[in-house]
């Protein structure tokens, strides 16, 4: 970033709105047309085409931004990469960057992503727009660009500062629920932790659980006896957008919520034959298999299932 010129982001709610190249920029003006907005009827804006909205999780992540195409990228340490709308992001909006006190649009372009196994990057209309936006920053080493910050879609927010990790996402997972404590004899629940923190698990778990009951749960962990989490645990918490737990961290939160440890078994060589297949099937290939075989062959990561008494 330049001394003495500030460049921001504008992220503009709906297409239709996007400001006008070379349009002056500042507090009053966005006043203003929030006032103007607001006196209008409710437009309700234009859905993405209907095959973007349908794509598979696998089949949206081949979707990728071309960094040798990000804004900024000849301009001082910070990158701006921006998210391709569809699966979950089913409307598009404008982007506008801010320079001194103007306003440029950044127009989308299909050129300015990849498609991977994907066969529809022809049909991608000119004008769609995006769901969001990176901002990269050589967080760790020199030359080498990590996500800081994402906004997408809505309500999509996340952020992460050096020697940190990115914060929670939930997926599959349900807390303070409002159903009986002490009501149930077993519960489980199957590849999800990494997307929660264990102690807010574990206590709904435990509150849910009679005493004597049984909680179940596999997920995959990294091996802390053999250091910090490893590339390729890091890798594999990119392509999925989690954080994997030590393993460690999963007994001693356990032991904080009375979940008491009766059976721990070791099932990495068993799902090495999976990722093996999965690497050699077109259709399923989505570029982390290798980190995972790696991971599982050189025992920094582990595929766990633990069985645990309430208390």
């Amino acid at each position: 970033m330049h001394a003495g010129k500030i460049l921001v982001v504008a992220f503009i709610t709906i297409l239709s709105t996007s400001l006008h190249a070379k349009e002056p920029f500042g507090f009053d003006s966005v006043a203003d047309r929030a006032k103007k907005l607001a006196a209008e009827s409710f437009r309700a804006p234009s859905p993405i085409p209907e095959f973007l909205t349908t794509l598979s999780y696998d089949e949206y992540r081949d979707i990728r931004f071309d960094t040798k195409r990000s804004l900024w990228r000849e301009r001082g340490n910070f990158q701006v990469q921006f998210v391709h709308p569809g699966l979950y992001y089913n409307y598009a909006v404008g982007i506008n960057v801010v320079e001194g006190n103007e306003v440029r649009k950044v127009d989308f372009s299909p050129s300015l992503f990849t498609y991977g196994r994907n066969k529809f990057g022809d049909k991608i209309p000119v004008d769609i727009g995006f769901a969001g936006f990176r901002i990269a920053f050589p967080l760790h080493r020199k030359g080498e660009f990590n996500h800081v910050m994402v906004f997408a879609g809505a309500s999509y927010f996340r952020a992460v500062s050096k020697g940190e990790v990115f914060g929670l996402s939930a997926r599959g997972i349900a807390v303070d629920t409002g159903l009986p404590s002490g009501a149930y004899a077993a519960s489980w629940n199957n590849e999800s932790t990494m997307y929660v923190e264990l102690d807010l698990l574990f206590a709904e778990h435990a509150r849910l659980l009679r005493r004597g009951g049984r909680y179940v749960v596999i997920t995959g962990c990294y091996n802390d006896t053999y250091g910090r989490a490893s590339r390729e645990v890091s890798l594999i918490n990119a392509h999925y957008i989690c954080d994997i737990h030590p393993r460690s961290a999963y007994f001693r939160a356990m032991a904080r919520h009375r979940l008491v440890p009766v059976h721990v078994e070791d099932l990495t060589a068993a799902t090495i034959p999976y990722w093996e297949l999965r690497k050699q099937a077109d259709h399923l290939v989505t570029g982390v298999e290798d980190a995972f075989l790696t991971a599982y062959e050189n025992g920094s990561f582990q595929y766990l299932l633990i069985a645990a008494d309430r208390v």
